[in-house]
């Protein structure tokens, strides 16, 4: 596994926040973004350096990711979680084909399985599966990029995640191939899509 950071306040604001707002995310974690932007923001005036300024923080942090501990909390007392923005999605007719080319490259998956079966000539079957896997408040942009391409099912799981999944082998020749074929993934996924 391979980690990018940046931890700087000063990169955060002029390198990745300038970044972000030029090239929107698209998912649900928009509004993580726009809460740690805040955060950004208020730390580049130094306000985390005072009481008003620390606490307004902890009150945007009770709504990012898992939360405010309760130890936290016991230093905070006072703390009032913020409204987390709505994002807004777009319809499946805006779906720009590249944005969706770079978000497979970041969050989907070709595999192909293979198990032993004598109804087959080879003595084996194979199987292909197209997927795209987030957490399940992403489930309404699952469900627009499964009416996108047309195909596929979206499922969610228990432990919360939600997938677009394309199993069916028309599907993926005649939909998902000629799709990343015309607009390329980058990466070390290109590997994956092109064996």
């Amino acid at each position: 596994m391979v980690s990018y950071r940046v931890e700087s306040v000063n990169s955060l604001v002029n390198n990745i926040i300038t970044h972000l707002d030029k090239y929107p995310l698209q998912t649900q974690k928009k509004a993580d973004y726009e809460l740690f932007k805040r955060i950004v923001l208020l730390m580049d005036k130094k306000q985390h350096l005072t009481d008003k300024g620390l606490q307004e923080i902890i009150n945007i942090k009770a709504v990012l990711n898992k939360g405010v501990s309760e130890e936290l909390l016991a230093e905070f007392p006072n703390t009032t979680p913020v409204f987390r923005p709505l994002v807004e999605l777009p319809a499946v007719q805006d779906i720009k084909p590249h944005w969706l080319a770079g978000f497979t490259a970041g969050d989907g998956c070709f595999f192909v399985y293979t198990e032993k079966n004598h109804k087959f000539s080879s003595g084996v079957r194979i199987k292909l599966r197209f997927n795209i896997c987030q957490h399940s408040k992403d489930k309404l942009l699952m469900e627009r990029i499964a009416s996108y391409f047309n195909c596929g099912i979206v499922t969610e799981t228990a432990r919360g995640e939600v997938n677009f999944d394309v199993h069916k082998f028309s599907d993926i020749y005649d939909i998902i191939i000629p799709f990343f074929n015309k607009y390329a993934i980058h990466g070390v996924k290109v590997e994956d899509f092109e064996s």
